[in-house]
């Protein structure tokens, strides 16, 4: 009889959790790759506008000479150009 209790316990406890996941596949499955397709474009998306927003801010060197331009036109004294310079050098 213990035994017979115990197979039933072993088989409860491995066949509940694949029976779980059996039924979670038959009722979402067809939509778990339309949530991974949209995963992957939000994520090429963001990628992107990571990228373009990288490109719009420009080189260090460019905006060095735009702050050396300030600097000459007197726009900018000489400490406001060396703490933006050393702002821009460690980023």
């Amino acid at each position: 009889m213990a035994r017979l209790f115990v197979t039933w316990i072993c088989l409860l406890i491995v066949l509940l959790p694949l029976l779980g996941a059996l039924i979670y596949l038959i009722v979402r499955g067809g939509s778990m790759a339309e949530r991974s397709m949209k995963a992957a474009a939000d994520q090429v998306r963001a990628t992107r506008e990571y990228i373009a927003s990288m490109a719009e801010s420009g080189s260090t060197a460019e905006e060095l000479e735009k702050l050396s331009k300030l600097r000459t036109v007197g726009t900018l004294t000489e400490a406001e150009f060396q703490a933006q310079k050393a702002k821009l050098l460690t980023h």
